[in-house]
């Protein structure tokens, strides 16, 4: 019995076609990344398109899903939780008051960022268990807290002040004083 010798197999597609496909690939890839609008930026378009007046592109806001806000609390760090949607009104005027306030107490420096819960997202069952555990209320937006070592420590609700923005001032100035 003879031994065949085989032939090296020819490639069917050369490697110069498979290095130009996956620089394609690479430049779609690169393009969608570019084009997909970030945390920041949805938030910015989907108030300021609603008529926010006074929002900055550079805002202090970042998304959460309750799920993650829940890991949050637990974590026992100090944090601004909003509760809102770009559908009410009251959180378009606002959300650029939490903002400026927030910039303006220095918060950004010991509390970072404001967390956004978008409430068109929330459950009926992630609504009651931030309710029964948190002691979130969630009756009507826009709902803003102070949270540190795992529970609620403030309310703008409860804070007094002559206007909404002087509420959302004096918010703020008592969670700076918190931290």
């Amino acid at each position: 019995m003879s031994k065949k010798a085989y032939a090296r197999p020819q490639h069917k597609v050369k490697p110069l076609t498979i290095i130009i496909v996956v620089g394609i690939l690479f430049l779609f890839a690169a393009l969608i990344a570019v084009l997909i609008p970030s945390d920041k930026e949805k938030i910015y378009k989907a108030y300021t398109s609603a008529g926010s007046p006074n929002l900055q592109q550079d805002h202090v806001f970042e998304s959460i899903s309750a799920s993650k806000l829940i890991k949050v609390i637990k974590s026992e760090e100090p944090i601004i939780v909003f509760f809102g949607n770009p559908s009410c009104s009251v959180c378009v005027t606002e959300i650029g008051y939490y903002d400026i306030q927030f910039q303006s107490y220095g918060l950004k420096e010991s509390i970072k960022q404001i967390y956004y819960v978008d409430t068109r997202t929330l459950s009926t069952k992630m609504i009651k268990e931030l309710q029964d555990t948190y002691k979130f209320k969630l009756e009507a937006t826009p709902e803003l807290y102070y949270v540190n070592n795992g529970a609620i420590v403030l309310n703008r609700a409860d804070v007094t002040g002559d206007t909404q923005v002087a509420q959302i001032k004096e918010f703020m100035r008592l969670v700076s004083l918190s931290n």
